[in-house]
């Protein structure tokens, strides 16, 4: 069975609430080549996903939520 990956950064709404506001994301690794990511805002925050993209040589990221 697999194991559920967790970060308790990101886990609830107050933890992701006490993140500092910045314009880099907080980056949670989930497989190889895979992230996802909680950028907080002053009026919230935004979920992202992050892939590496072997063609460009770098990251590729997207909003999810």
């Amino acid at each position: 069975m697999a194991r559920t990956v967790r970060d308790a950064k990101l886990e609830s709404r107050t933890a992701r609430l006490a993140l500092p506001v910045r314009t880099e994301p907080h980056w949670k690794a989930l497989d190889g080549g895979l992230a996802l990511g909680y950028r907080r805002n002053k009026r919230g925050g935004a979920w992202l996903a992050r892939r590496w993209d072997t063609e460009k040589a770098g990251y590729r990221e997207a909003a999810i939520g």
